[in-house]
């Protein structure tokens, strides 16, 4: 299983991709509710999120990376509160790290 069948089968099924193309096709974008489900679904699965893109009105792009942060447990949600404290409304993606075992058929 690749990395993007896994992730479609098991972190956004049920939810609605907002990439209406204004960028690859191949990344998808939640509003704030879906993108809260998508860490919870992330965090069950044990995936680590490396980045965190935050779109605002398709033209602005802030991104938080793992690094920037002293902890990288929880690092996903403080970022997450950071781009929304800063009053963005805002489409998010992210960037992650599936672990080899889960790509197993």
């Amino acid at each position: 299983m690749t990395e993007e069948q896994f992730l479609e089968k098991f972190i956004f099924y049920d939810l609605e991709d907002r990439n209406d193309g204004f960028d690859k096709p191949n990344f998808k974008y939640f509003d704030e509710e879906d993108f809260e489900t998508v860490m919870s679904r992330a965090e069950e699965a044990g995936l680590v999120m490396l980045g965190i893109e935050c779109w605002v009105q398709k033209k602005i792009k802030t991104t938080k990376y793992m690094e920037d942060y002293d902890e990288a447990d929880d690092w996903h949600r403080r970022a997450y509160k950071d781009l929304r404290r800063e009053g963005f409304s805002c489409l998010f993606s992210a960037t992650y790290d599936i672990p080899p075992q889960l790509l197993r058929d």
